[in-house]
């Protein structure tokens, strides 16, 4: 299967709001209640919307991790480091990299990565 430009969505989702517990590393921080909420709204607004998800890209952080899995993707996943921190272009070249013949891609990341990625 060929996907054509035209045809490809790509769905850029900040992770929801973190907690910051004591001594916890800023990679191995967990979403806040708050968070948990989002993520599931997020999900639902996404499908509310028909959006079926080929692929998910997804940084390696928990607090992202734990937002796809609120957001409820039926979707292969790809957990990728390099998500993490990633600016708005190294975004868009991850997901080029990866996106195979997926028609639709769902990143879940941290700003400002998203947001950027989202005005170029």
């Amino acid at each position: 299967m060929t996907t054509s430009a035209e045809n490809r969505t790509l769905i850029l989702l900040r992770h929801g709001k973190s907690a910051y517990p004591d001594k916890v590393k800023d990679h191995d921080r967990p979403l806040a209640p708050r968070g948990v909420r989002q993520a599931g709204l997020a999900g639902k607004a996404i499908r509310r919307f028909g959006h079926d998800v080929d692929l998910v890209l997804c940084s390696t952080a928990e607090r992202a991790q734990a937002t796809l899995a609120q957001a409820a993707v039926d979707a292969p996943v790809r957990h990728l480091p390099a998500l993490y921190g990633a600016t708005g272009t190294e975004i868009l070249k991850i997901v080029e990299a990866e996106r195979g013949d997926a028609a639709t891609v769902r990143v879940v990341g941290h700003d400002p990565g998203p947001a950027e990625a989202a005005r170029i």
